[in-house]
Parts: structure tokens; C-alpha cells; sequence
């Protein structure tokens, strides 16, 4: 028997900081070290933007596989939910 509450892989607090970190933060990071890499004196800002830009697009990654788990778990639960109302019924 299910209770409707899906359990999701990650909390929804850190679901929420990741999420604002991949479409905000290191976006922003990026754009930050290629302007401020000449005044640090460091000769290719491409580096260091890759870097920020590779962590950002693993951010999304498991933003995208957390949310489609979540959307499976709360369907089986909807399945399941469906079944006992018709078994019930008859």
C-alpha cells in the first residue's frame, strides 16, 4: 500500500541550492573569471571557465536524473493507487 509521498533522491533544499547554482551560479562564475582573469594576471581564462561551465552541466545532469526518478516513483504510485481503488470497488 502506498501513502502518496514520494521520496525523492535528493532533498528538495538541496535540489533547490544545486538548482540555483547550475542556472545562476556557475554561469555567473564563469562570465566573473573571464573578466577578471587579466587583472589576476593568469594568462587563458578558457580554463578556468571550462572547469566552472564542466561542473555546472554535471549539476543539471543530476538535477535532470533526480527529477525524472522522482516523476517514475510518483507514477508507479499513481499505478498502484488506481489498481486498489478498482479492486476495492468490486
Amino acid at each position: 500500500m502506498s501513502n502518496g509521498n514520494v521520496e525523492s533522491l535528493i532533498s528538495s533544499r538541496l535540489y533547490q541550492t544545486l538548482k540555483w547554482l547550475g542556472l545562476i551560479g556557475c554561469p555567473c562564475l564563469a562570465l566573473i573569471f573571464n573578466g577578471v582573469d587579466s587583472i589576476w594576471g593568469m594568462a587563458d581564462p578558457t580554463h578556468s571557465m571550462a572547469i566552472v561551465n564542466v561542473v555546472g552541466l554535471s549539476i543539471g545532469i543530476i538535477l535532470a536524473f533526480s527529477q525524472e526518478a522522482t516523476a517514475q516513483d510518483k507514477e508507479k504510485i499513481e499505478e498502484e493507487e488506481k489498481e486498489e481503488e478498482e479492486t476495492s470497488s468490486n
